[in-house]
C-alpha cells in the first residue's frame, strides 16, 4: 500500500426497515386552531473518532433520531485504505499496515428518499507499530540514525536473532585457492552459510528452517570445538516470528563437524516428523602438503538428525553406515560437496546419494551403502559436484542427474562429464546390472573448461513435459565463481532430452561483473511457491556478497524467478525493501541510498497470504578487508512482509 495513492471510495448500503420511533403521542385529534408540530429532522448520532495500531479492529454502532427507515452510505476519499464491514448498523473498521503514524478519515451518510439528510466524518489515527527491531537480549550493533528500518512491502524485525562475532587474532595464514598457484597471505576468518530447508522438525504444526553454517576460508584447519560447523533451527513461533532455538537439536552443544554443507529434509525414519542430512566437504589438519599446495584433509562423516517423538532431533549419524577410512576406491565415503535424497531404489523410502556413495534406507532410517551396485568403483564412478533425483519420464521410477564430474582416482575413466540416468525397469532400476539409459547434457554455459555446475534440482515445474524439470545453475572458473546462470531441461514424450532456458526470462542479468553486477557462483537452489499464487517458483540463494553498484548493476543474494502460470519464469530483483548492508550500522561512515542491497536470505513461511519472508544476514565488515585485531560480526534477521489484513 502506498501512502501517496489517489482517491479511494466506497459505497455501503443498508435498508435498516422500520424501526420503532422512542416515546409516543395521544390517539386523539389536535383542536382545530392548534397548527401540527413540524417533525424532528432525522439526524445520525454523534460518531466517536478511532485511535489504534495498525492491523488492529474497531467496531462502531451507528445510531440515528428518531428512529426512521434510512439507508446507510460509507466513503473514503483519503489513503490509507481502510477494512470497512458493515453488519446491520455495526461498522468494522480494520487499520492497514503503515509506515509511519498516520491519518485518514471516511464519511457517514444518512439517506433517505435517495437524498443526503446527514452525515459525519470520523477520524482514523493508525500508529505504526515498529514490533521488535531488535532481537531481545541482542545488544551489540545498532543501525545508524537514518537508516530505513520498514517501506510499504517490508519491515526489518529481530536483528540478532543470531549473531556471531570473530577476532581476527595472530598470524596472517596462507590461502592458496581456487588452484595451487592462487596463493595469498589472508587474516580472513569469518562464518558463513552454506544452504537450509524447510520443515517442522519440532512437531508443532509450524514450519521452521535448519541453516547449515560453515566457516571461510574452507580449506584452513581450526579447532572446531570452538568454530563448529553445523545446523541451525530457527523456530517458527506460528504468529509471524521466529526465534533460534538450537534446543530442538538434542546434545546441540556437542555436535561438531568441520564443514556442514549441502542440507536436506526428509522422513527417513518414518515418523510422519522430517529429519535432516547434512554434508561435509571434509576435515582439514595442520600438515601442510607442499605438492598440492594445500593442508592435508580427510573425509568427514556426514550428519543424520533423526526425529525422536518427542520434539527433539537426535544425532543418528552412526546409522548411515559409512565407511570411513578414506581408501582411495568407490568402497569409502568421499568429498561431500553434493547431496542428494529420492527413492533410489523406489521401495518407498527416501534414500541419500552423496556424489560418491549410493545410501539405501531400510525406512526406519537404518542404511546400507550399496554403491558397488549403482557404480563399478574405478572404472565407472568420478566425484560429481551437482546432483538431483527426480522422475524426469514419469514412468514413476526414480532419476538421477550428475554434473561436473571431479576425477578422485588415480587413473582416468571414460564417463560423460555431465549425465543423466534414466530408470529402465522397476525395483533398483538405476543399478548397472539393469542398465538404465544415460543421456550425455550439452556442453556448459562457459564451455567445459571454464564451467562449474554448483547445484542441481528436480521438480514438476511445467504442464507441457511428462515428468518432473531438471534446473541447474552453473558458473565459471575464470573470474572464479563470478556469474550464475541458470538452465532448465526436461524429456519430451519420446525421452529425448530439451534444453528449456529461454523459458527464464532475465537469466542473462545474472551472467557476472562485465554485465550487470557481481553475482557469486557459490549457492542452492528451492522450488517452493514465494508469491503464494498456486505455483512453483525457482528460488536461487547465494552467498559471497551483495553488489548494487547503480540501478543498472545491482545484484542480491536471492533471485526468484516467478511462474507466470505458461511455463514461464521471470526474475526481477526484489525492490522497496529496506536494505541494510555493512555501511548501515552506527560507526561505518552511513551515507543513505535507494539501492536495493540485499544479501543471503532464506524465504520462510510466517503465515502471509502474499508469500514469503525473508531470514537474511548481513555482515559488519567486508571479509577481504579484515585484518589483524579487526572484529566481524555476521547478524542474522528478519524481513518481514508486512500484511495489509484487509
Amino acid at each position: 500500500m502506498s501512502l501517496s495513492k489517489s482517491k479511494v471510495y466506497y459505497v455501503i448500503a443498508i435498508s435498516l426497515g422500520t424501526l420503532t420511533a422512542c416515546g409516543g403521542g395521544s390517539s386523539e385529534s389536535n383542536d382545530s386552531g392548534t397548527q401540527a408540530p413540524e417533525p424532528d429532522l432525522v439526524a445520525l448520532d454523534t460518531l466517536p473518532s478511532i485511535s489504534a495500531t495498525e492491523n488492529d479492529s474497531e467496531t462502531i454502532d451507528i445510531s440515528w433520531t428518531p428512529d426512521e427507515e434510512a439507508e446507510l452510505n460509507i466513503s473514503q476519499e483519503s489513503s490509507p485504505e481502510l477494512g470497512l464491514t458493515l453488519e446491520g448498523t455495526s461498522l468494522t473498521i480494520t487499520l492497514p499496515e503503515v509506515t509511519n503514524d498516520v491519518s485518514t478519515e471516511f464519511t457517514i451518510e444518512l439517506i433517505q428518499d435517495g437524498e443526503t439528510i446527514d452525515s459525519q466524518t470520523v477520524s482514523v489515527n493508525i500508529d505504526n507499530n515498529p514490533r521488535q527491531l531488535y532481537a531481545q537480549g541482542y545488544n551489540d550493533y545498532r543501525l545508524a540514525e537514518g537508516v530505513a528500518t520498514e517501506t510499504d512491502s517490508w519491515r526489518l524485525e529481530n536483528i540478532g536473532i543470531y549473531a556471531e562475532t570473530i577476532t581476527q587474532d595472530g598470524e596472517p595464514q596462507t590461502v592458496c585457492y581456487p588452484t595451487p598457484e592462487d596463493c595469498r597471505e589472508s587474516y580472513a576468518f569469518y562464518e558463513g552459510n552454506a544452504d537450509y530447508v524447510r520443515g517442522d522438525f519440532n512437531d508443532d504444526g509450524h514450519t521452521d528452517v535448519a541453516v547449515s553454517i560453515v566457516y571461510f576460508p574452507h580449506t584452513l584447519p581450526r579447532d572446531i570445538t570452538e568454530h563448529p560447523a553445523r545446523v541451525m533451527i530457527f523456530e517458527n513461533n506460528g504468529d509471524g516470528t521466529m526465534k533460534l532455538n538450537n534446543s530442538i537439536i538434542a546434545d546441540y552443544e556437542n555436535i561438531h563437524r568441520f564443514s556442514a554443507y549441502r542440507v536436506k529434509s526428509a522422513d527417513f525414519n518414518g515418523d510422519g516428523v522430517p529429519d535432516i542430512i547434512a554434508s561435509s566437504l571434509y576435515q582439514v589438519f595442520d600438515e601442510w602438503n607442499e605438492e598440492r599446495a594445500e593442508h592435508e584433509r580427510a573425509p568427514e562423516l556426514p550428519l543424520l538428525l533423526l526425529s525422536n517423538g518427542e520434539g527433539q532431533l537426535v544425532d543418528a549419524s552412526n546409522q548411515l553406515n559409512l565407511d570411513m577410512s578414506g581408501a582411495d576406491d568407490a568402497s569409502a565415503y568421499s568429498i561431500g560437496h553434493n547431496m542428494s535424497v529420492g527413492d533410489i531404489n523406489n521401495d518407498g523410502h527416501p534414500d541419500i546419494y552423496t556424489g560418491l556413495s549410493v545410501l539405501l534406507n531400510d525406512g526406519n532410517g537404518v542404511f546400507t551403502d550399496k554403491t558397488d551396485d549403482y557404480f563399478t568403483a574405478n572404472e565407472q564412478w568420478s566425484q560429481p559436484f551437482a546432483s538431483a533425483l527426480g522422475d524426469m519420464n514419469d514412468d514413476g521410477r526414480t532419476d538421477l542427474a550428475m554434473f561436473d564430474y571431479r576425477q578422485v582416482f588415480p587413473d582416468p575413466v571414460d564417463i560423460h562429464r555431465n549425465q543423466l540416468l534414466i530408470s529402465t525397469s522397476g525395483g533398483a532400476s538405476l543399478t548397472m546390472v539393469n542398465q538404465p539409459t544415460i543421456i550425455p547434457f550439452p556442453e556448459e554455459y562457459w564451455g567445459a573448461d571454464n564451467s562449474h555446475t554448483n547445484y542441481a534440482i528436480m521438480g514438476d515445474l511445467t504442464e507441457d513435459c511428462p515428468g518432473d524439470e531438471l534446473v541447474i545453475a552453473q558458473t565459471r572458473l575464470d573470474p572464479y565463481y563470478d556469474g550464475r546462470v541458470l538452465r532448465m531441461f526436461a524429456l519430451d514424450e519420446q525421452e529425448n532430452l530439451i534444453e528449456l532456458t529461454d523459458r527464464l526470462e532475465n537469466n542473462d542479468l545474472r551472467l557476472g561483473s562485465e554485465h550487470y553486477g557481481y553475482v557469486s557462483g557459490e549457492g542452492s537452489l528451492h522450488l517452493m511457491d514465494f508469491d503464494k499464487d498456486g505455483t512453483l517458483d525457482i528460488v536461487d540463494v547465494t552467498q559471497g556478497g551483495s553488489r548494487c553498484e547503480s540501478e543498472n548493476k545491482c545484484q542480491q543474494e536471492l533471485a526468484v524467478f516467478l511462474n507466470q502460470g505458461d511455463g514461464t519464469f521471470v526474475y526481477n530483483p526484489i525492490t522497496n525493501i529496506p536494505s541494510i548492508t555493512e555501511y548501515s550500522f552506527e560507526g561505518y561512515n552511513f551515507e543513505d541510498n535507494d539501492l536495493p542491497n540485499l544479501g543471503t536470505s532464506y524465504p520462510v513461511d510466517l503465515g502471509h497470504s502474499d508469500g514469503f519472508s525473508l531470514l537474511s544476514r548481513v555482515g559488519t565488515v567486508n571479509p577481504d578487508l579484515l585484518k589483524e585485531g579487526d572484529e566481524e560480526q555476521m547478524i542474522w534477521y528478519i524481513m518481514n512482509r508486512k500484511q495489509n489484513g484487509l
